[in-house]
């Protein structure tokens, strides 16, 4: 009896050290979206604010953090205007003016002729860059795009 006690005692001791140690990484992870989101808020103030600086990055052609985060939701946000069902986004950035968009999205052929005439639009510099048919399920199909759409300033 009493080994059955003290063997309940480490399980729970044990179990409980597992969990704290899930929270206390949960919370170090908070910690570090905050601080990235902390930088990113600073970076934007801190462009937004300086005139100078603007004029220098538009000269430049640079784009600050914060415009990835616009231009990303700017391009999701075009394809969903016009009917386009969106899936996931996986994003990354790219050199100069351009952001990296990989897109699965899961649409009829009419949407995915609809979305190719969109992304050819020249107005919207979206260059498709792969398009996968990653399956078909009778009229609709699944698609894996990788984008790259370029931005002027």
């Amino acid at each position: 009896m009493n080994k059955t006690l003290i063997a309940l005692i480490i399980a729970l001791f044990l179990s409980n050290m597992m969990i704290l140690s899930k929270i206390r990484d949960d919370i170090g992870n908070k910690r570090d979206e905050l601080k990235k989101l902390r930088q990113e808020i600073t970076q934007w103030e801190f462009v937004h604010e300086n005139k100078d600086l603007q004029t220098i990055l538009n000269q430049n052609r640079i784009i600050p953090l914060y415009s990835y985060t616009e231009a990303i939701k700017d391009t999701l946000s075009l394809f969903q205007r016009k009917g386009i069902n969106l899936g996931n986004a996986d994003v990354k950035r790219a050199a100069g003016n351009a952001v990296d968009i990989r897109i699965d999205i899961g649409c009829s052929m009419d949407s995915f002729v609809k979305l190719m005439d969109l992304i050819n639009n020249n107005e919207n510099m979206i260059v498709v860059e792969e398009a996968d048919m990653e399956s078909r399920d009778g009229r609709y199909q699944a698609w894996s795009l990788k984008l790259k759409r370029y931005y002027n300033l």
